[in-house]
């Protein structure tokens, strides 16, 4: 839809002086006309289970896909209506549910989220949100702060790539050499990135995780580190009037902490809080020591809810 967070937006002829603006008066447009989520999140293979009162809206990241909270759903869905959807181009057949024009760039996928988003009845949605998917969920929630009540971001950046100013470990030429990798021999690339992010030596979890990262091509691989491995959310944070509980785990190479505390600084109502896990999948692959931290800002008891 736009490919930049520039500060001067025009589209379609019509200017907008931010991101922000340029979302809220589209949404509206798409709410007069009567928009609902259901085709959209049909398409993505949404999943609702649960019937609590509160809504809970899941949002996998990178090289996964909703399958990611299997570990966890059970237990939420005990005291929530909890959401979930595959980000175009993940799973088996990404291939069919990413539109090049549209998921390309990081603000398709947000755009995906915003539809979905306008078309649950309920405001104040709270959005668990891991890795890339926090990119999604920062900048829902500074366009629609109506409907999103709170982000949990876990293990998650407005950024990753490094910059001048921006202390990350993943530099262009990094991506650049991955990208070559995935070209000439893609499961060995994959083999290397899980074992990298996971951090544990856990086989069974390894062959999890390679099957997700394998289930896409290379082609949507490389799609999809593009489109969110090389954007910037960073300018919605300030925007960010809601409150967002970042959780960052140790050993986790893609989101060094001295960039974590950055995104604290930058958000208003932001907390940060150092969990006891270990590596970029702490859902995946210690979903038990997650358990208590979830269950304090969620206000519920990490123990199943009785039939």
């Amino acid at each position: 839809m736009v490919g930049s967070l520039a500060f001067h937006i025009v589209v379609g002829g019509a200017a907008y002086p931010n991101i922000v603006t340029f979302y809220r008066h589209n949404l509206l447009v798409m709410e007069l006309a009567g928009y609902s989520m259901a085709t959209i999140f049909d398409r993505l293979h949404g999943s609702v289970t649960g019937s609590g009162e509160r809504t809970l809206l899941l949002l996998h990241g990178f090289g996964t896909d909703q399958r990611a909270w299997e570990a966890l759903r059970p237990w939420l869905s005990g005291f929530f209506t909890v959401l979930s959807y595959n980000i175009a181009g993940a799973g088996a057949d990404g291939a069919e549910t990413c539109l090049p024009q549209r998921h390309h760039h990081l603000y398709g996928h947000v755009d995906d989220f915003l539809e979905i988003l306008a078309g649950i009845k309920q405001s104040a949605v709270t959005v668990l949100a891991h890795s890339t998917g926090v990119m999604i969920g920062l900048t829902a929630a500074a366009i629609r702060p109506d409907k999103v009540g709170r982000v949990l971001a876990l293990q998650g950046l407005p950024r990753y790539l490094a910059a001048e100013d921006y202390p990350t470990k993943l530099a262009q030429t990094d991506l650049n050499e991955m990208y070559a990798t995935i070209h000439k021999n893609h499961a060995a690339w994959a083999n290397g990135f899980a074992r990298k992010t996971l951090a544990i030596e856990e086989p069974l979890v390894l062959d999890v995780v390679l099957r997700h990262l394998l289930s896409m091509s290379p082609e949507m691989t490389i799609a999809l580190m593009r489109a969110f491995f090389q954007a910037d959310v960073r300018e919605c944070q300030p925007r960010i009037r809601v409150p967002v509980h970042i959780l960052h785990g140790k050993q986790d190479p893609l989101t060094p902490l001295a960039a974590v505390r950055a995104m604290k600084r930058q958000i208003a109502h932001a907390t940060l809080d150092s969990i006891p896990v270990t590596g970029h999948l702490p859902h995946v692959t210690q979903p038990e020591l997650l358990k208590p931290v979830l269950a304090g800002y969620l206000d519920i008891p990490f123990h199943e809810a009785a039939p």
